[in-house]
């Protein structure tokens, strides 16, 4: 019946129908990336303050795998 479509109860349907879903496990893959991509900055800043000839933060150099 076309009543039912304007009922409080038919549009909350709707509107949980029309959500977008969340897809699980997906942010693994971004996770790795971002990870990815800040140990790469890393390593770049070990080679840019060694090349300034200034001190790089030991925690930079751990994540970048530098144990210099």
């Amino acid at each position: 019946m076309a009543w039912k479509s304007v009922t409080p109860k038919a549009a909350r349907a709707k509107a949980d129908a029309e959500a977008p879903r969340q897809v699980l496990g997906a942010g693994g893959h971004q996770l790795a990336a971002e990870r990815r991509v800040q140990i790469a900055a890393a390593r770049l800043r070990v080679a840019l303050d060694g090349r300034l000839g200034r001190e790089t933060p030991a925690t930079t150099k751990a994540l970048a795998g530098k144990s210099d």
